[in-house]
């Protein structure tokens, strides 16, 4: 598989090579394919490393140019736990190890975000805290205003990555939800 994925790295580089791209050997040969399954971890590992070569250093340069005077924090966590493999006995797995944390701002434009391995807070201050930096090179505000589906949870850790002057609010459809829940009609 690391074969076959330089091969298409070199064959990328020099744009008069042509891109023969080889196909996958038989399943049992053993130097080859060998009945070998792509498994969830390896799916997540190339990807972390895809990110960790490629987007981040993309992520930086783009974090340097965007603010943000309110900042909208979504995450994937329930979304990508509903997402399962079911096996040819009817068992279930979640392949999801993690989750992406978006931050974007009043204009709609994305300022950053990151792959997270577990639904801490803490990461949600981490990510707050490099936007909290970029706004302090430029010399700009930090946003005063932080929209999110779970304030209660994330209220100290977002003031943590901000500061106290920063407003931590519930998001419109997680507000509704809410009200037509514990309102009584």
């Amino acid at each position: 598989m690391l074969e076959y994925l330089s091969y298409f790295k070199s064959a990328r580089q020099n744009p008069f090579k042509r891109n023969n791209l080889l196909n996958f050997s038989s399943p049992t040969d053993e130097n080859g394919y060998n009945d070998f399954f792509l498994m969830n971890d390896l799916i997540t590992n190339i990807y972390l490393d895809f990110i960790a070569r490629v987007r981040q250093s993309e992520l930086v340069e783009y974090c340097k140019i965007r603010t943000a005077k309110s900042i909208s924090l979504d995450n994937t966590f329930k979304s990508a736990g509903k997402a399962a493999l079911v096996q040819k006995d009817g068992q279930r797995q979640n392949p999801m190890k993690g989750s992406v944390l978006s931050a974007i701002n009043e204009e709609g434009e994305g300022l950053t975000w990151t792959y997270c391995m577990s639904a801490s807070p803490v990461e949600t201050r981490e990510l707050l805290q490099d936007i909290s930096k970029c706004h302090d090179v430029m010399g700009v505000a930090r946003p005063s205003a932080v929209i999110v589906d779970n304030c209660c949870q994330v209220r100290r850790y977002v003031i943590e990555g901000l500061g106290n002057d920063t407003s931590v609010l519930l998001d419109v459809y997680h507000f509704i939800i809410w009200f037509v829940t514990f309102m009584p009609i």
